[in-house]
């Protein structure tokens, strides 16, 4: 199975704009036997460096 376009995001929320953004999106993650995974993944970006 190739690997490329497993993962479609389906919403995408700011949660906090301020000196950092904070934004949670929710994705449809295709796994190798082929099931579809509905994924929550929020993410802090404060300009020099991002976490998941």
């Amino acid at each position: 199975m190739k690997y490329k376009n497993r993962i479609k995001i389906l919403k995408e929320t700011t949660l906090h704009q301020g000196w950092s953004l904070l934004k949670q999106y929710t994705i449809a993650y295709i796994r190798s036997d082929q099931k579809v995974e509905n994924q929550i993944r929020e993410i802090f970006d404060s300009g020099d460096g991002a976490t998941v």
